[in-house]
């Protein structure tokens, strides 16, 4: 405002001539460059400032998720989180206003991950079906219980099914539905290419795999007996 104050007074007090008007000219193109900086450094910590939201986001995210599956949804509070991050809990509740709102979007990622776990298996070509049901098990134990003994995040909010919120309880459903239709679809695989029986219900099979997986995962972590995984 102030270089526009100056710019209109040395129009006003000043003729015209060819050097007022180079003057008001540069200081015209001053603004000009003056504000696309500031336009610019705006953007620049208003992006910053997402980034760094979106990285606190999934690290919450992240922290929960391992709490979960060492110590069940009962077993941490926001307390845990903020601890663990060192960020104040009111910073926890502006990305998740509750705990099942996290736990609600843990669980969405974990079912889009098991369907893209899937799908890369589906479509490899130099796998059996069998050996493909036997690398998605092994990548569940990677990531459970060869990591610190954890649980499976699924089987692990299940046993909690009667004390949690409803719609987390369909979320865990959601989950274990869609690794049950996804081994079926892999079951169904063997049996087209004759490498199972014929007369075997994929359906059924993919839930008892899904069972015995989680069983297996379970017993494990219990009897802290890695022997106890399936073969």
């Amino acid at each position: 405002m102030l270089i526009l104050y100056g710019i209109y007074s040395t129009i006003a007090k000043h003729e015209t001539d060819k050097n007022t008007l180079i003057s008001v000219f540069l200081q015209l193109k001053y603004i000009k460059s003056l504000t696309a900086y500031r336009l610019v450094g705006s953007t620049q910590a208003r992006y910053a400032k997402q980034q760094m939201n979106r990285n606190t986001k999934e690290h919450i995210i992240d922290i929960a998720r391992q709490l979960i599956q060492m110590r069940g949804y009962h077993g941490f509070s926001f307390k845990n989180i903020s601890n663990e991050i060192g960020i104040k809990n009111s910073s926890i509740h502006h990305h998740f206003p509750t705990k099942v709102d996290l736990a609600v979007v843990i669980m969405k990622q974990a079912t889009e991950a098991s369907v893209i776990t899937f799908q890369n298996l589906l479509n490899e070509q130099t796998l059996s079906s069998k050996d493909k049901v036997t690398t998605f098990y092994t990548s569940i134990c990677d990531a459970t219980f060869n990591q610190n003994n954890k649980m499976c995040i699924g089987g692990m909010l299940a046993s909690d099914v009667l004390t949690l919120h409803p719609e987390l309880n369909q979320q865990i459903k959601v989950f274990f539905s869609s690794i049950e239709d996804e081994i079926a679809q892999i079951v169904q695989q063997g049996i087209n290419h004759k490498e199972f029986c014929k007369g075997l219900n994929a359906n059924t099979e993919a839930s008892i795999i899904t069972a015995m997986i989680e069983g297996s995962l379970l017993l494990a972590r219990l009897y802290n007996d890695q022997h106890r995984l399936l073969k």
